[in-house]
């Protein structure tokens, strides 16, 4: 099992940032009625994961442990706000800045460094930017005063994902120009490949900012009984 709550411990071959994947299905199993997993389980795991993560690498860990924490405090204190509002600013800190970049550099503006071992942005920016999405509409990690500052961040990672997509624009340096091709995510400005996470990291990004800026209702919750 990827994680044995009798032990409180992982499975010592699981990777460190899958960690926070297994914290969310626990959560979210925890949640149907007749589950075998229970509440109590599901916030061992979490803390678990949090207790675990090497310092100073929790944005390795998003959107999934951050998303299992705030569905685990439901309505109540989120009790990792601060080193979500701490981690947010690091992340900012590390992404080129728009005003800074140069004409050399423009298409990297937005773009987070030193993700998943590279140097340079690269898809990898949509994986913490979708929990940055859903801090932005959670009033316990983002308050009112600081909403707008925040959403000015937030919309400089939607722009550079964006520039990553496939449009008509890029579509003539694939020899493919099907439909199949067009609007796919590159890995990074430099890379025309298309993994199919970096598509599905995006379209989790836009989906999350609608969501924290009103233009899509939130996430229905979890169904009621176990399938």
């Amino acid at each position: 099992m990827a994680y044995d709550a009798a032990k409180d411990e992982f499975d010592a071959k699981l990777p460190e940032p899958v960690r926070g994947l297994v914290a969310l299905a626990f959560v979210r199993l925890s949640a149907w009625e007749g589950s075998a997993v229970t509440r109590n389980e599901a916030s061992k795991c979490v803390r678990k994961a949090f207790q675990t993560i090497t310092p100073g690498n929790l944005s390795a860990q998003l959107p999934w442990l951050g998303w299992a924490e705030i569905e685990l405090a439901g309505e109540k204190p989120i009790p990792a706000a601060i080193a979500f509002e701490s981690m947010r600013d690091e992340l900012y800190t590390q992404s080129v800045n728009a005003f800074e970049a140069g004409e050399d550099d423009a298409d990297l503006a937005g773009g987070m460094l030193g993700l998943a071992g590279g140097v340079l942005p690269t898809w990898h920016t949509a994986r913490p930017g979708c929990f940055l999405a859903t801090m932005l509409g959670d009033a316990r990690l983002t308050r009112e005063s600081s909403r707008v500052r925040e959403l000015g961040r937030l919309l400089d990672v939607v722009r550079y994902t964006r520039q990553l997509a496939v449009d008509e624009h890029v579509l003539p340096l694939y020899a493919d120009k099907s439909e199949g091709v067009k609007w796919g995510v590159r890995s990074a400005m430099f890379d025309l490949r298309q993994p199919g996470d970096a598509t599905s990291f995006s379209l989790m990004l836009m989906a999350e900012t609608m969501r924290s800026i009103g233009v899509i209702a939130p996430a229905e919750a979890a169904p009621a009984k176990a399938p």
